[in-house]
């Protein structure tokens, strides 16, 4: 099964998304709308593209004039039991304004790729507690301008499943009030039971040896060197796109090849002051 998350946010008209190159579609266009300005609740726009299923979770914090959300592309299954979805993106979606809110743009990446991570691997290890379902086929009969609202617990759960695949549909989670944020990389079952103030370290990022790597090829050993390049240059891809774990492996595979290139590079450069030192 493949998943992709994304963060989202949009205030006074601009839109800010991590990692670039997601698209709200329909999502977008009606944030004004009343439906979709609701305060104090969980929203869920669900749209379809083919065999790939969107799930935008988000919140509308009126102070901050602020819609911010999480964003979860599903392909070729459906969530039959979105109210587990809800309760495990809310968590994480309620500490998105004092996070986005940080100066520093490379931690608060760090961070959306660790929450990332965690999302993506509860969905993935614990798929029967969401209800994944093989997504029905499309069904080409729907009209294009396809639009259903439901708040959650007046209509039945099956009815909104099938309604989200069919087109853009919309659910209102009332019994999700805002809460006081909370840390979204500690999980409810790993916070400490204290009403004292936690702080957690931030994600850390890893080196993607790009320069090291450079250096291996021009003055150590070119073949392997080059090894390094490319596992540095996958290494920042996956940091572009979110996937903090997977570039930590890359990562890790670049430091490796620095390392056996540095070391093969000893005796050639032993060899060439040799060399040079018999010549003065």
């Amino acid at each position: 099964m493949n998943v992709d998350i994304f963060a989202w946010s949009v205030s006074q008209g601009s839109r800010w998304e991590f990692p670039v190159g997601n698209s709200l579609r329909e999502t977008y266009t009606r944030l004004s709308s009343p439906i979709y300005a609701e305060t104090g609740i969980l929203h869920l726009s669900v749209e379809r593209s083919g065999d790939v299923i969107c799930y935008h979770f988000f919140r509308h914090w009126l102070a901050q004039g602020l819609y911010a959300g999480i964003s979860i592309l599903v392909n070729g299954f459906a969530v039959t039991d979105l109210d587990a979805l809800a309760e495990l993106v809310d968590e994480r979606l309620q500490s998105l304004p004092s996070l986005l809110a940080q100066p520093d743009e490379s931690k608060v990446r760090a961070r959306l790729s660790l929450i990332f991570d965690m999302l993506r691997d509860s969905l993935c290890n614990q798929s029967d507690r969401y209800g994944f379902r093989s997504l029905a086929p499309v069904d080409y009969s729907t009209e294009s301008d396809y639009f259903l609202s439901f708040i959650w617990g007046e209509a039945t759960p099956d009815e909104i499943v099938r309604s989200t695949e069919k087109g853009l549909t919309h659910v209102a989670f009332c019994d999700y009030p805002e809460e006081i944020s909370v840390d979204p990389t500690i999980s409810s079952l790993d916070r400490p039971q204290s009403s004292s103030p936690v702080e957690s370290e931030p994600a850390e990022v890893p080196d993607d040896y790009f320069v090291k790597s450079i250096l291996v090829t021009l003055f150590c050993c070119t073949p392997v060197g080059i090894g390094a390049i490319v596992n540095a240059i996958k290494c920042r891809r996956e940091l572009k796109n979110g996937n903090l774990a997977k570039a930590k492996g890359y990562a890790k595979a670049a430091k490796d090849w620095v390392i056996v290139g540095f070391i093969l590079g000893i005796p050639v450069w032993i060899s060439t002051l040799m060399r040079l030192s018999r010549t003065m």
